[in-house]
């Protein structure tokens, strides 16, 4: 009987007693963060190269990978790092290399994807004051460079159009022609002068301005493209102004680096492999990556597979087996990945250097 109440009354207290819930152990997560992600160089003359490192810190409990970094026009370019660890700094560079010409206010952006939840993509921002050369149109909201003059017209930016694009993507652009001459002339037509970009005339006011609006043809393979085309008009001086048009297609899925040069190499670290790094392999702007198959011409190369970002994003580690290596020797060969990407099937990368 004693037992039982015993029983009863540890029944009793136990059920009165708070129930304190197991907490889960948090996930471990990057957690990126930027002081601003915007940069304003103020007033510069034209033809002064412009670059900026945007700091991004890792806050988080793992590594913060940035996947991508895509400019907004082929005037842009880019160097960052890839991995940023926790607790640790990383940048990423913006460079205009040339601003010949450049006039007004100018704002350049850059696209980047990373493998924080709260931050899977945002816009750099690059923006600067031009002063205006004499003799030249200043816009409001974008820089141009000083206006050519082809015959009568005057021509912003330039009778030359280059730029680049990602596989599938379609980049446009509008070169103007200006009438500086006091009698009228007209543009009669255009001719594209190829499939590679489609152009169209616009006529804003009758022998004074007209517009050629042009864009790239999304079905573009990967690689150069370029033509001619060309504005017909009924000046006697001009009647024919040619219009060069270029285009570099990139691909969505590309590895980097491109190439492995190690001349050099020690056999005489402790463990029996030796690290050559990673190579990155990435689609942008889409998922659904899926690496097949790593093989290496070279037998003692080694390769792992390791998915950062479902479908998007993969490290490949390369090691050598210094067992099938012979000291001072040389080596020339291919790391090739088979993707199922349609338009990228297979990246080679080529590996060179030598053991000591």
């Amino acid at each position: 009987m004693k037992l039982r109440i015993i029983s009863m009354l540890a029944l009793i207290l136990a059920s009165a007693m708070p129930t304190v819930a197991q907490e889960k152990p948090a996930e471990s997560a990057p957690k990126l963060v930027l002081a601003t992600p915007k940069h304003y160089f103020g007033e510069v003359k034209p033809g002064t190269p412009l670059n900026h490192s945007f700091v991004l810190k890792n806050e988080g409990t793992s590594d913060l990978q940035v996947l991508s970094v895509a400019p907004g026009c082929g005037c842009t370019t880019t160097d960052y790092d890839r991995v940023i660890p926790p607790g640790k700094e990383g940048k990423i560079t913006l460079a205009i290399e040339n601003t010949q010409g450049y006039v007004g206010a100018m704002s350049k952006s850059a696209m980047v994807t990373t493998n924080d939840p709260a931050s899977k993509s945002l816009t750099l921002i690059l923006s600067a004051s031009f002063k205006p050369v004499e003799g030249t149109v200043q816009p409001t909201g974008f820089a141009v460079p000083a206006e050519k003059r082809v015959g009568p017209f005057a021509v912003q930016p330039n009778t030359i159009w280059v730029t680049d694009v990602f596989s599938g993507d379609t980049a446009s652009g509008t070169i103007a022609f200006i009438n500086r001459e006091n009698q009228p002339v007209h543009v009669k037509k255009v001719a594209a002068g190829g499939s590679a970009f489609n152009v169209q005339l616009q006529t804003l006011e009758e022998g004074q301005r007209y517009n050629v609006v042009v864009s790239t043809t999304p079905s573009l393979k990967v690689g150069e493209h370029a033509q001619t085309a060309t504005l017909y008009t009924d000046s006697r001086a001009t009647p024919e102004i040619p219009l060069q048009l270029e285009v570099t297609v990139r691909p969505r899925v590309f590895a980097t680096p491109t190439s492995l040069n190690l001349p050099g190499l020690q056999l005489g670290v402790p463990s029996a492999e030796l690290s050559l790094g990673t190579i990155y392999v990435q689609k942008v702007g889409a998922s659904g990556l899926r690496i097949d198959e790593v093989v290496s011409t070279l037998p003692f190369i080694q390769t792992e597979v390791k998915q950062q970002a479902d479908g998007q994003f993969y490290a490949i580690r390369v090691v050598v087996d210094k067992s099938r290596v012979t000291p001072g020797s040389k080596f020339k060969g291919t790391i090739r990945v088979r993707t199922n990407d349609d338009a990228t099937r297979v990246i080679r990368i080529p590996v060179q250097g030598s053991f000591s």
